[in-house]
């Protein structure tokens, strides 16, 4: 209400937590906008991280297309924490000549409790100057929100009955002592065969890359033959963009499968 009652759609700026959920939300921005009739270039959407691809799309010069890009100069722009903390925080030419472009935006930021806390006081100033004096509006988005902007104001009042409403999940807390990586994986394994019996659908997810990608080789050394058609995916930073992508359809087909995964998959 508040954006529609300023009569000026306002550029929007969606920053997410890991590169993975950025290819899957670019994929969905490209198809509505084609759906809408606009076309995906440049002048409409920009993806803005350490992978993305270097081209306007929009018919220019390559120094006038490198220097929309660096500055946003685009409707759309879809980008990591990174780049938008720097976007506000880095002394550097490069990143204050897209600082204009936070002013009179929409800035969406998604899984914000992935912001280390050290961060939290310098943002909230940054962030209360930017809606303040920035003339922009910010979201935060979080199924866990952290204090960052104590006097933030929810959307939904009562947020606890749509949870309530929900009750997909069931806990198990297995939590008598440490359990080294390697009987991680001996449990794994005990159930492995019985999952692909039963046409499970099993996501494990580890906290760094080295031990996902351990628990991803134990798991396939002696997959069973029976099984070959059951995939076997793995999801981590370690994986290029390209792959990521194909499991990520995989999964979404809905099939039996085993997933072994870094924290990333828990934002998408």
């Amino acid at each position: 209400e508040k954006i529609s009652e300023k009569r000026i759609w306002p550029k929007a700026i969606i920053v997410l937590p890991f590169l993975s959920i950025i290819d899957q939300t670019t994929k969905e921005y490209e198809n509505l906008l084609t759906i809408s009739g606009e076309k995906a270039d440049g002048t409409w959407f920009l993806t803005s991280h350490s992978l993305s691809d270097r081209k306007y799309k929009g018919g220019l010069e390559e120094d006038t297309e490198y220097f929309f890009i660096d500055t946003w100069r685009t409707e759309l722009v879809i980008t990591t924490y990174d780049q938008f903390l720097m976007s506000l925080m880095d002394p550097r030419v490069r990143y204050q000549m897209r600082f204009h472009n936070l002013c009179d935006s929409l800035i969406v930021m998604d899984e914000v409790q992935s912001l280390p806390c050290k961060l939290w006081k310098p943002l909230k100033e940054i962030l209360n100057c930017l809606v303040e004096t920035g003339n922009s509006s910010i979201l935060l988005m979080s199924a866990t929100l952290p204090a960052i902007i104590p006097d933030a104001k929810p959307l939904i009042e009562d947020y606890t009955s749509y949870f309530k409403k929900f009750n997909r999940y069931r806990l198990q807390f297995r939590l008598q002592g440490k359990l080294k990586i390697g009987d991680f994986c001996n449990e794994v394994l005990k159930r492995r065969d019985k999952w692909l019996q039963e046409n499970r659908r099993v996501l494990i997810t580890l906290n760094t890359r080295r031990s996902a990608r351990f628990v991803r080789d134990k798991l396939a050394k002696d997959w069973p033959l029976e099984f070959s058609n059951t995939p076997l995916l793995f999801l981590s930073a370690d994986v290029t963009p390209q792959d990521r992508l194909r499991a990520i359809e995989t999964i979404k087909k809905g099939q039996p499968c085993i997933v072994v995964s870094t924290q990333c998959i828990e934002a998408g």
